[in-house]
């Protein structure tokens, strides 16, 4: 994967002369272009902002570009006399005066410095590292220009849970990949600005509040470490209220440079809302009237989508959000609270230093197993002839629940709704250590113990996906014996019919 020089939040080509450099004022000015992109993204913010922004000069009295990235072309680093910042309208040439208007706050150091800079004939100048798109001012990423830049594209239904996903994996997403040795994540600084108050919102009341439907969430921007891989995730998510306007979805840039498809699955699109009525039921958690489409219906608008637009796409990880609403509803179907089955339980060390193949393996089973049997629904096939047999396909299930001990006497599986950072979700950071494997970022280690890495055209070393695998697990796993009372749970799950 080569570096990119596209802005991660606008999508927008950056020329070597284009990109700016900025540094923190004293006063604030407006920036409208920065404010309405942010704004129709789902951030809360102002109109001004305490920014002055500085244009790379590399010929001339007034060059100032003292270094360049590995490739010798794009500036990372200006060294400039603060006076010649200029406001956000001085940058469209609006404005002759340092300062856009009466509101805002003059600082005399500033306009002494600008109207007496003629007048020196040397002035003490800065260093500034800090750099913004020239087409959304969105601050751009430290190692933007030098690091690798994958693109994930979020595809899901209103309601889906896409937003809710993102907020519990960045509130886990260090304390469980350190847990398993896989490196750390760092947010960039708007994603962060964007993300941060929706995870205190979140730790606060339990709730994601909802985002703009117009332009989708602000694209989640992180920076990912493992090892001696470094590279950019950028998360774009795919408004689902805009997937039928053609201009929308081919110029978004999601969909355009996306390698991997993020598809979140509500499993209401299979009863009608009969998961969330029954966790309503259960736990007093209003849930919003949907109506929700089929899942071939789903699936054929995704796949449109991507055969029309996505010309980079190798994997999709397709994800089942709430899995607790499955899990509890459904709890005699996957053994109850004494399961073993991988979908039941938590991921805890299972990715110990790789991403393990065979636990993949096993949730795909566990959940191509109940969907055949309950539903009549084979959801790999269907994918594989949706997006074509020759991009990879994964199958796993999410909770932004915690899975909790049943109490005595329920024989049930059982979940809470919490909202600490310290309590884990079910399953919640395999998604992405799927994606990262996909990119080449994590290994992946198979039955026999070899490790892999994976290019987006390995395939994913198949099981036979028999309702058999399972059941067989959870024996070897419980150290039961082979011989076993047959009931529902085990004509679902592999028995005699």
């Amino acid at each position: 994967m080569e570096v990119s020089h596209v802005c991660p939040y606008c999508g927008k080509e950056i020329d070597v002369e284009e990109i700016l450099f900025w540094t923190k004022s004293k006063q604030q000015f407006d920036d409208p272009l920065r404010a309405g992109f942010l704004r129709s993204h789902g951030v809360t913010t102002g109109e001004k902002f305490a920014r002055v922004y500085f244009k790379p000069c590399f010929d001339g009295e007034r060059k100032n570009v003292i270094k360049v990235d590995c490739n010798d072309y794009y500036p990372t680093m200006l060294e400039d006399a603060r006076s010649n910042g200029l406001s956000p309208k001085q940058l469209e040439g609006k404005d002759d005066a340092f300062g856009d208007g009466d509101d805002d706050t003059y600082d005399d150091e500033y306009r002494t410095q600008r109207s007496n800079s003629k007048k020196k004939t040397t002035e003490e100048k800065c260093r500034i590292v800090q750099r913004a798109c020239p087409h959304c001012h969105c601050e751009l990423p430290q190692g933007f220009g030098v690091l690798p830049v994958h693109h994930v594209a979020m595809f899901g239904i209103r309601a889906a849970g896409k937003t809710a996903y993102l907020v519990n994996l960045f509130q886990q997403v260090n304390a469980q990949l350190s847990n398993n040795n896989l490196g750390s994540v760092m947010l960039a600084e708007d994603s962060k600005l964007f993300l941060q108050p929706l995870i205190e919102t979140y730790e606060d009341s339990g709730n994601t509040k909802a985002t703009t439907a117009d332009n989708g969430l602000l694209p989640i921007v992180c920076q990912y470490k493992n090892g001696g891989k470094e590279s950019f995730i950028v998360f774009y998510d795919i408004a689902g209220e805009a997937v039928t306007q053609s201009d929308y979805m081919a110029n978004h840039k999601g969909i355009q440079n996306c390698e991997a498809l993020l598809m979140m699955i509500d499993p209401n699109m299979l009863t009608s809302g009969a998961f969330a009525a029954a966790w309503e039921n259960a736990h007093g958690a209003g849930s919003e009237d949907m109506i929700y489409p089929t899942i071939d219906a789903f699936l054929n608008e995704a796949g449109v989508i991507c055969q029309d637009f996505a010309d980079h796409l190798k994997s999709i990880v397709c994800v089942i959000t709430k899995m607790d609403m499955v899990l509890e509803k459904d709890s005699d179907l996957f053994g109850g609270a004494n399961s073993k089955l991988e979908i039941t339980t938590d991921i805890g060390k299972k990715h110990l230093n790789h991403v393990n193949l065979r636990v993949l393996a096993e949730v795909r089973n566990n959940l191509n197993t109940f969907l055949q049997k309950q539903y009549s629904v084979n959801l790999s096939k269907k994918i594989h002839d949706t997006f074509g047999q020759d991009r990879q396909v994964y199958l796993l299930g999410v909770s932004t629940s915690t899975r909790v001990p049943s109490a005595p006497g329920n024989s049930k599986i059982c979940f809470e709704p919490k909202n600490s950072a310290n309590d884990p979700k079910h399953r919640i950071i395999e998604p992405f250590l799927v994606i990262a494997m996909t990119f080449g970022l994590v290994s992946g280690v198979d039955d026999k113990g070899d490790v892999k890495w994976f290019t987006g055209n390995v395939k994913l070393p198949e099981r036979e996906s028999t309702a058999e695998t399972p059941q067989k697990q959870e024996k070897k796993e419980a150290g039961q014996a082979t011989k076993k009372k047959k009931g529902f749970f085990s004509r679902l799950f592999g028995g005699r019919k």
